[in-house]
């Protein structure tokens, strides 16, 4: 345990940036979220620029959701990649269990951060973040899973060529 500290060190450090996002004011996010969202949507709009404003902001205001609840599950997929890193430094627990525990995590770190937002002006808590952040951690951890899965199939099959 005393060699992995730095594992944890990585989640708390993603924490940080989870809690700066959070700690946005309501403009700041919308401006950075909107900025965002204006850059990818005149990518892959065809005939962005001819389109009517009415148009234009419809598409906007789709994507802007899309975007803004993106960025809650990617960032909490990436922390409960780390937290289950972090959790893999204790070697007595299984898979299942270091899965289970990144998860739970991630849904107090969710709950936590959604009830920050509460102080923070112009945002809010929302029971649906704490759903997005969730299901990102669990789609994380199944990415995870499945890379490593694909990982362990692919060494079992070069060492059993490595006999043959």
């Amino acid at each position: 345990m005393k060699k992995n500290w730095w594992r944890w060190v990585l989640v708390v450090a993603w924490m940080v940036v989870i809690y700066l996002f959070s700690a946005q004011t309501g403009e700041e996010s919308g401006q950075l979220s909107g900025g965002i969202t204006r850059w990818i949507v005149e990518r892959i709009t065809p005939n962005w620029h001819t389109l009517s404003v009415s148009a234009q902001r419809e598409i906007l205001v789709t994507w802007r959701f899309i975007v803004r609840k993106g960025a809650h599950m990617a960032e909490f997929a990436v922390l409960s990649m780390m937290f289950f890193y972090a959790w893999s430094g204790m070697r007595e627990r299984t898979r299942g269990h270091r899965a289970v525990l990144s998860a739970a995590c991630c849904f107090l770190v969710a709950a936590l951060d959604e009830g920050h937002q509460a102080f923070v002006p112009a945002r809010g808590p929302s029971l649906r973040d704490v759903f997005f952040d969730f299901a990102g951690a669990v789609l994380g951890i199944l990415l995870l899973l499945a890379v490593l899965w694909i990982v362990r199939k692919c060494t079992k099959r070069k060492e059993m060529h490595a006999f043959s």
